[in-house]
């Protein structure tokens, strides 16, 4: 019930992206204004993410993301309404990003952890794939139906659809009934178990090696994914069901990617999966970015084609290096310390993500969309490839 009540909203979650790129590019024909939009949903992750956990361990987890659910709904509804009505501005889209940011801050640590008391603890292991799935199969309905719709009904329509799934999730969560005996009272102070998790990282080699990784890939590379509406408009010259077809693509990938990390789970040498991963992941944002300077002067059926290749390769791998990252460092960590040293890897990905979202937002404005996935690209490649050949620490991590 609760993967079902997932799978609906993270499908209308998918819906709201796709519309509201086209729609803040159609308002603003800007790129650094779709990176601002991105960053402001972000950006509270940086200075809360490290301490809303705290709230998920002092209170009733699933009661938590019951407040936090409720709360995301009406902000969808809120933006379904002035858009609907006429009335929408970009800054209604930016003050309600920032709200949901806020939002998800609580909800994420909350969900994620209520899993640990829907399932017995031998299931743990294969529960936290099966749920983290939820969003990458989502991932590769929720942008075509999102593109159809929007072609058909527009935005407005797209995120009244957003709003209504969130009934599904609340309808699971109202539901089931956690464990109660699976909860356990931290006394410690939200500050401490923060650093305590920050010095762990610091002091292993290979979780300092898959914590840079995964900052750089963050900052220098995830960003091409905001962009996606600028490129589809304006290089690639596709219309709103070509660009949820572009979004599809990387859930393509990130489902393929999930299943090949599935059958590498005994692969001795899966250390160094993550450093592969990105590796491949910036050959495939290289060559997107060559395609589009490649057809500047007129796009074709087959250059989207080709795109549409090159973003299942940036799916597939990006979701391979980052859920390759995430279950090493949980399958490598001290049980006493596994929640902290994820909390550091939640804060790499969406605390600092915000910062290359805003960065490449403005050299995509300045030279180009196309330009900025190179140069992204070749940053996220310099780090990587280094990583494959030398990283010691990490070949080994079971």
């Amino acid at each position: 019930m609760y993967w079902t009540g997932a799978f609906v909203s993270f499908t209308g979650n998918w819906i709201q992206t796709v519309a509201q790129g086209w729609l803040v590019y159609h308002l603003t024909r800007d790129p650094a204004t779709l990176a601002l939009v991105s960053f402001a949903g972000q950006a509270p992750v940086f200075f809360m993410g490290p301490f809303t956990g705290a709230v998920a361990d002092s209170f009733d987890k699933r009661r938590v993301v019951i407040v936090t659910q409720t709360s995301l709904a009406l902000t969808a509804l809120t933006l379904a309404a002035v858009t609907l009505f006429g009335y929408v501005e970009v800054w209604h889209i930016l003050l309600l990003g920032l709200l949901n940011g806020i939002i998800w801050s609580f909800d994420v640590p909350a969900r994620q952890s209520l899993i640990s008391e829907l399932v017995d603890t031998e299931d743990i292991a294969n529960a936290i794939p099966l749920t983290g799935a939820t969003f990458n199969v989502a991932r590769l309905v929720g942008p075509s139906i999102g593109g159809i719709l929007l072609a058909s009904v527009g935005p407005g329509v797209c995120f009244l659809v957003n709003g209504l799934s969130y009934a599904a999730m609340l309808s699971g969560l109202l539901a089931v009934r956690p464990r109660s005996e699976a909860r356990v009272e931290d006394t410690q102070p939200a500050f401490q178990r923060m650093t305590e998790g920050i010095r762990t990282v610091a002091r292993t080699p290979a979780f300092r090696t898959l914590i840079l990784l995964e900052i750089v890939i963050s900052v220098f590379g995830l960003f091409y994914i905001v962009q996606l509406p600028a490129y589809a408009a304006d290089v690639l010259g596709t219309g709103k069901q070509g660009l949820g077809y572009l979004y599809s693509a990387i859930g393509v990938g990130a489902v393929s990617g999930l299943g090949t990390l599935a059958m590498l789970s005994r692969y001795r040498g899966r250390g160094r999966v993550p450093a592969l991963a990105m590796t491949g992941f910036s050959l495939g944002l290289l060559a997107l970015g060559l395609v589009g300077i490649a057809i500047a002067d007129g796009s074709s059926l087959h250059a989207s084609l080709v795109a549409g290749l090159c973003l299942v390769v940036t799916g597939y791998c990006g979701t391979t290096m980052l859920n390759g990252t995430n279950t090493l460092l949980q399958a490598n960590a001290a049980e006493h310390l596994r929640g902290r040293v994820v909390g550091v890897h939640f804060w790499a990905l969406s605390g600092l993500g915000p910062i290359g979202t805003l960065l490449f937002g403005e050299i995509a404005a300045r030279i180009g969309v196309s330009e900025s996935f190179l140069v992204g690209a070749i940053i996220c490649l310099v780090v990587a490839l280094p990583s494959v050949f030398f990283a010691r620490s990490v070949r080994h991590l079971r």
